[in-house]
């Protein structure tokens, strides 16, 4: 439900504590997948995140998570 919160704040109280949950969790046998619902304004720090797939959901727009 990471959308109902506005980029900063996203980035702030949602996306760091995503990336601390990742991290520690990097290893060549687990996929690591980020799904955040309606977080299509930032997939692109999302996939900065290091994670080896990122879901989307209807709002987000395929062409454009292609691209990043």
């Amino acid at each position: 439900m990471g959308g109902i919160l506005p980029p900063d704040e996203f980035k702030e109280f949602s996306l760091r504590y995503i990336e601390q949950v990742l991290h520690p969790s990097q290893a060549e046998w687990c996929a690591n997948n980020v799904f955040c619902k309606d977080c299509g304004h930032s997939i692109e720090a999302i996939a900065d995140t290091g994670c080896d797939v990122v879901g989307l959901d209807w709002s987000i727009d395929i062409e454009k998570a292609r691209m990043i």
